[in-house]
């Protein structure tokens, strides 16, 4: 059988972005009935899709937590999402005690800052966009969450980020 006649075989293509770097994506909450902080669940696994099929890597908050703490690394085209907002009392607790607080409405101090410090918090989760690198507390994250973000401009604003 000669190159012409031989079966096609699927390739995939494996982009790198971005390497030793995270991108947090913030989520308000999910339902039907969409609004300005609210994305239906069809419109959240669409996003999820297209993180997948461009190479994008999703992780957990604990894998986050490590590679910002230099205790491991993580894949390229990392990303981690994120949802606000939606805890009840006792996982809020649970969260804060994990190492990691969401400032509400991305406001805070160097006091409040240091407050969270003498209690263990060691990441700081900002509402200011960009990606992140370790060596820092704040984390930059990129708001995802808005029913008019397409598809499209979704993996444009990803893309932004090196």
């Amino acid at each position: 059988m000669n190159a012409a006649n031989k079966p096609s075989q699927p390739t995939t293509h494996q982009f790198v972005y971005y390497k030793n770097k995270v991108i947090v994506l913030m989520y308000h909450h999910s339902d039907v009935k969409e609004s300005s902080e609210t994305i239906s669940p069809s419109r959240f696994n669409a996003l999820m899709k297209v993180l997948k099929d461009n190479g994008y890597h999703v992780i957990s908050v604990e894998q986050f937590a490590d590679f910002m703490h230099n205790k491991t690394t993580v894949p390229d085209n990392a990303v981690v999402i994120t949802f606000d907002d939606g805890y009840e009392t006792a996982e809020y607790k649970a969260r804060v005690e994990e190492d990691v607080i969401a400032f509400p409405y991305g406001v805070y101090s160097p006091t409040v800052k240091q407050i969270e410090k003498n209690a263990g918090v060691t990441l700081f989760f900002t509402t200011k966009p960009g990606i992140n690198k370790q060596g820092t507390d704040e984390i930059f994250r990129l708001n995802a969450g808005s029913p008019s973000l397409s598809s499209t401009k979704f993996l444009e604003r990803l893309k932004k980020y090196r």
